[in-house]
């Protein structure tokens, strides 16, 4: 492969646009069919893309660090994933949904991988020379620090708060509903504010050996 500066900008401009595009279609198909989809690189990275299509040092830089940052990101999130979701779950998820759930993994893996091919790229010679010439080649050892500590820190807080009192209140809701025979996973949980009083609201998955599904609940607060 050439490795001018020009010819890596592009190929990782149009990687970026590509992964923006699909980004954005899979969220307008969500939206379409109510289903939550937690839509993370849409127009940004096209835009990045562009830019780096176009030579933009600045571009460059900037994906070089968020690059990094997100690849560290990933590796302090899996090896603490059992608990923050149970593994049992997912193992329902599989055998319940096995294209859906297979589909999924290979999205997440194939990110994975454009990620740490972008981070190739973008570590060449040329590019780097490139960047410490224009004054952006910055260390990245601080995007690689940032992104360990907040995942750690944001983990700790997802974790605390899905095992505290709203969390057992929501899942003793979702039992309420579906009655014995599952075990219980709150995927979502926020208190909100409104006229009448604050209230919360929770998705809950109930799975056992046969299927998964998920309860809404919600209640209001007093205090």
């Amino acid at each position: 492969m050439t490795a001018t500066r020009e010819a890596v900008f592009r190929r990782v401009g149009w990687a970026l646009v590509a992964l923006g595009v699909a980004d954005i279609a899979v969220f307008v198909w969500s939206l379409q069919r109510d289903v939550f989809y937690p839509s993370s690189f849409n127009v940004f990275a096209v835009a990045a893309g562009l830019l780096m299509i176009r030579g933009n040092v600045t571009a460059a830089a900037l994906v070089r660090w968020t690059v990094a940052f997100t690849l560290a990101c990933i590796a302090a999130l899996l090896p603490i994933a059992p608990v923050l979701v149970d593994p049992g779950f997912m193992r329902a998820l599989g055998r319940v949904h096995p294209v859906g759930t297979s589909l999924a993994l290979a999205g997440l893996a194939g990110c994975v991988l454009l990620f740490a091919w972008m981070q190739f790229e973008l570590e060449r010679a040329v590019v780097t020379a490139a960047l410490a010439a224009a004054g952006k080649r910055w260390r990245l050892r601080g995007a690689v620090l940032a992104g360990a500590v907040m995942t750690l820190v944001l983990a700790g807080l997802i974790a605390v708060l899905l095992r505290g009192e709203f969390a057992v209140q929501a899942a003793d809701r979702a039992a309420a509903q579906l009655g014995t025979g599952y075990r219980y996973q709150v995927l979502t949980l926020g208190v909100f504010f409104e006229r009448r009083g604050p209230y919360v609201t929770a998705s809950v998955a109930g799975w056992n050996e046969h299927e998964v599904r998920v309860v809404p609940v919600r209640w209001s607060l007093t205090w």
